[in-house]
């Protein structure tokens, strides 16, 4: 499910965020990923929401 506390969208709703993006040397693997919902997904995007996602 998102990894977003109080969220229950199911894993096939969800994104997945690279903890390191990529395009900055980040890995590919499972350990660097984090499952989002779309609206999640969105505000951890946001610089204005930055850091302030509970997980």
């Amino acid at each position: 499910t998102c990894v977003v506390g109080g969220c229950d969208a199911p894993p096939s709703r969800c994104h997945v965020h690279h903890v390191i993006p990529w395009s900055e040397g980040g890995g590919t693997s499972v350990k660097d990923g984090r499952l989002y919902c779309s609206v999640h997904h969105a505000m951890v995007h946001d610089p204005k929401r930055s850091g302030r996602l509970r997980t």
